[in-house]
């Protein structure tokens, strides 16, 4: 007994670490930059050798894994993860559905050998409880944190909006072009709308037209402010309306909205807090205040 609960300990902690390493691999775009920069006559063969022990061993295991996986992924399944992926903005970090596959597999191994442990010392209720929970915990978590994920981004975007086209208006305004100004509203700014911004003028340096670039970028986000802005611009282009006007009018309609949704969330909080309120400190409040008085009543009778 003792030797199986030492061991089921070892492969859960073995599966923990294959799963961080799953999760914090490299991205491809620094393998290549790696490859590159290590291009010093050695052949193919050296450099297979010197390659960490990720690219040599964990890496076709994780694949083998991914490719066993989409045999029983449907084409659908691996659409909408792609999907999710792309709005959650992790592409750009190297993830890919092959990659969250892994950690979704990972994820169960961890989950069944928890557990398994639990059920070593007995099915009762108390372990098919234990059980049951870390294998529903190990299934929906990864699916959970990618939605969060692509739910904090949107949001995040829908925040840094207003604050992006009063910088696009001043610029504007200042003698600028739009693109010239989405390049400097990117510059000296971080989060996932600069990061759109700059994606925007990496397709208008392929060729791409403004209208489908600026398209492109709504697709990717799918957040309902920045489609809104998008039309106005296109419109503006496409009428020969003066486009500092528009932004100005599309940063005070954002701005009114942004304050409606803090408005919003301020009237719901004393809803929310009723439940916290009923059932976690009003009962230990009645037990610390009327505790003392019951018990000198029972003393006195």
């Amino acid at each position: 007994m003792g030797i199986a609960v030492y061991l089921g300990a070892a492969m859960v902690a073995c599966s923990v670490a294959f799963l961080l390493w799953a999760a914090t691999a490299a991205r491809p775009v620094d393998d290549v930059r790696g490859n590159l920069s290590r291009g010093d006559g050695r052949t193919s063969r050296q450099l297979a050798l010197a390659a960490s022990a990720r690219i040599r061993l964990l890496d076709p295991l994780f694949e083998a894994i991914a490719t066993s996986g989409k045999n029983f992924t449907g084409e659908g399944a691996a659409r909408l993860t792609r999907r999710k992926l792309e709005l959650a903005g992790l592409q750009e970090e190297g993830w890919t559905v092959e990659r969250l596959l892994v950690v979704r597999v990972l994820a169960l191994g961890v989950g069944a050998l928890i557990a398994i442990l639990a059920l070593l010392g007995g099915v009762d209720r108390q372990s098919l409880l234990i059980a049951g929970s870390a294998l529903g915990v190990a299934y929906l978590a990864p699916t959970a944190w990618l939605n969060r994920r692509a739910e904090q981004r949107q949001k995040q975007i829908e925040r840094e909006l207003p604050d992006v086209i009063d910088q696009l208006t001043v610029s504007v305004e200042a003698g600028l072009g739009f693109d010239a100004a989405m390049l400097r509203s990117a510059e000296g700014r971080r989060g996932p709308m600069a990061d759109e911004l700059r994606r925007v003028q990496q397709d208008l340096a392929l060729g791409v037209p403004r209208g489908e670039a600026l398209e492109r970028m709504v697709e990717r986000t799918e957040v309902a402010d920045l489609r809104q802005f998008v039309v106005a611009v296109r419109q503006s282009t496409r009428h020969g309306l003066p486009i500092g006007r528009i932004l100005h009018v599309q940063s005070q309609e954002l701005r009114e909205k942004r304050r409606a949704r803090v408005e919003e969330k301020a009237g719901s909080l004393p809803v929310k807090i009723v439940f916290p309120l009923v059932f976690c400190i009003l009962p230990p409040l009645f037990v610390v205040i009327l505790g003392p008085a019951m018990l000198d009543i029972s003393d006195a009778f």
